[in-house]
Parts: C-alpha cells; sequence; structure tokens
C-alpha cells in the first residue's frame, strides 16, 4: 500500500483533498480537526465522500458512532487492522 501521512485532522483533510485515496485510516480523537469532524468535512465534498473511513480510539463504541464505515479498537494487531482494509479495498496485500 501507499500510506500518505498527516499530523492531525485539519492536514488529513488537506491531503485527502489532494491525493482522494482509496481508504483513509485515522484517529478519533485528534488535535485541530477530530476524526469525527474530519469525516463530516469529506461527506459534505462529491470528490471525497464515497472514500471509505477506518476510526481507530481507544474509546469504543461503535454502537454510539456511525460517522465511521468502521472502527478499530486500540491497541489493535495488525493482522485484523490488515484484514478490515482488505475488506474495505475489496483486495489482498
Amino acid at each position: 500500500y501507499t500510506v500518505l501521512l498527516a499530523s492531525n485532522g485539519q492536514a488529513g483533510l488537506a491531503r485527502a483533498q489532494e491525493a482522494v485515496p482509496d481508504l483513509i485510516l485515522t484517529d478519533v480523537m485528534m488535535p485541530v480537526m477530530d476524526g469525527h469532524a474530519l469525516c463530516r468535512q469529506l461527506r459534505s465534498e462529491p470528490r471525497t465522500a464515497k472514500i471509505p473511513v477506518i476510526g481507530m480510539s481507544a474509546a469504543y463504541k461503535p454502537q454510539a458512532d456511525d460517522a465511521f464505515d468502521a472502527l478499530i479498537a486500540k491497541p489493535f494487531n495488525i493482522p485484523p487492522l490488515l484484514a478490515l482494509i482488505r475488506t474495505w479495498l475489496g483486495g489482498g496485500l
């Protein structure tokens, strides 16, 4: 996979608007713009509205959070994360 990094939600939004990635993996709680605000912004723009967003959270409560396409609890192991990524990208490594 090609990975783009951003240090906060606002920077992540700018990267997504530039690159229009196939998938976004984001923390739920970030400085400047949190994961929920990032998702709202992404969903409001036609170019980024359909990008799957996987949220990562230490306060994992999937039943209370529908902002993300999927949530994964932190800390997490790499194999389940890769399986989730493959599910959303529809392929393998």
